[in-house]
């Protein structure tokens, strides 16, 4: 299965562009100005595309300990 979103603004670099995307299956076969037959075709119009986000911020350290203070108050713990 393909899908092609035409014309849709994509977030790159910082920068706001507007192009098409063209997904195979469960992967983003192509960026850019993509002319091709497809499945499904979206418009991308009002639309605009992210780069995923990701949790940066974690507390490793605490999953080390996880599960070893649960019968231990949070202030205790602290």
């Amino acid at each position: 299965m393909s899908i092609l979103i035409k014309n849709i603004d994509l977030l790159r670099d910082g920068k706001v562009l507007r192009d098409d995307i063209l997904i195979e299956g469960n992967k983003i076969a192509e960026i850019g100005r993509v002319d091709c037959e497809a499945d499904f075709k979206i418009s991308g119009k009002d639309r605009i595309a992210l780069p995923g986000l990701i949790n940066m911020h974690t507390h490793l350290g605490l999953t080390l300990a996880k599960g070893l203070f649960d019968d231990v108050e949070l202030d205790e713990f602290l």
